[in-house]
């Protein structure tokens, strides 16, 4: 799986882009990368963390699906 995000606005602008090797993640797996991928962008701890919870993720690791 390839994740990638880049600026709309800006055509020379940068662009992140995170791989995993597996396709088929879990829920609370993606998240984790997704997370990953903001923290690349710049996005803060605490802004990650006032929306996507660890708590969430590590919960989410544990319902079954």
């Amino acid at each position: 799986m390839k994740i990638t995000i880049e600026h709309t606005q800006y055509e020379n602008a940068n662009k992140i882009t995170i791989e995993n090797p597996k396709d088929d993640l879990t829920p609370a797996d993606f998240m984790v990368v997704f997370r990953t991928l903001l923290y690349a962008w710049g996005f803060a701890e605490e802004t990650i963390n006032k929306y996507i919870s660890e708590d969430f993720i590590n919960e989410s690791m544990n319902e079954k699906i």
